[in-house]
């Protein structure tokens, strides 16, 4: 095997190893800025806010404006337009690790935690006012859902997102090392091969 060749596979497969993370830290969101740093304005669609493709909310989950109380000021989150019982909707691209918000509101929400096959992985609640509830599945949160409690009235938001994943190798990361393990047997081979005869 030459020095190039041997050079050539090894950085394939320590390429394919160290594949991208899927969040290289955890994800804030505080309703009040986007990812950039932008101030975001009452009744600004969630997905209009935050247009990243591995996060979608709800079709109508929109940013609203409070006066006190809530953990971040001024925006947090409800579920629709003119609306604060409507639950609250996070659907990833890929699987999560953990999900965490904030409660704004006196009325009790549950946070549900749901699985690539759309299964219930686990719920927690929150009642208190500040509140918060997170759920940890690692590797297999898909959606999530932040509903407000039948027994409730009045309606409720959620502040301080917190979303967080482990790295994990993207299927070409893995076609890499596969590629640059058969590469480097192929030669082991031949050079066995060129030895014997």
């Amino acid at each position: 095997m030459t020095a190039i060749s041997r050079t050539v596979g090894t950085t394939l497969l320590a390429l394919a190893l160290s594949g991208p993370a899927a969040f290289a830290e955890p994800i804030f969101m505080n309703f009040d800025v986007d990812f950039s740093g932008r101030a975001l304005a009452p009744g600004t669609l969630l997905n209009d806010a935050y247009p990243v493709d591995w996060l979608r909310f709800g079709a109508s989950d929109e940013i609203v404006r409070t006066g006190d109380g809530v953990p971040s000021l001024p925006n947090f989150a409800r579920g629709a337009r003119d609306s604060f019982s409507a639950p609250i909707d996070v659907t990833f691209a890929r699987a999560v690790d953990f999900i965490q918000a904030s409660n704004v509101s006196s009325s009790a929400w549950t946070l549900h935690a749901f699985d690539a096959l759309d299964r219930l992985l686990g719920t927690a609640s929150t009642s208190t006012f500040p509140g918060m509830a997170s759920l940890s599945f690692p590797g297999q949160i898909r959606r999530a859902s932040f509903v407000r409690s039948a027994a409730t009235s009045g309606g409720f938001g959620i502040d301080d997102l917190l979303i967080d994943s482990s790295p994990v190798p993207e299927p070409g990361s893995m076609l890499l090392v596969a590629s640059g393990a058969a590469y480097l047997l192929r030669r082991r081979v031949a050079r066995s091969d060129r030895q014997a005869s």
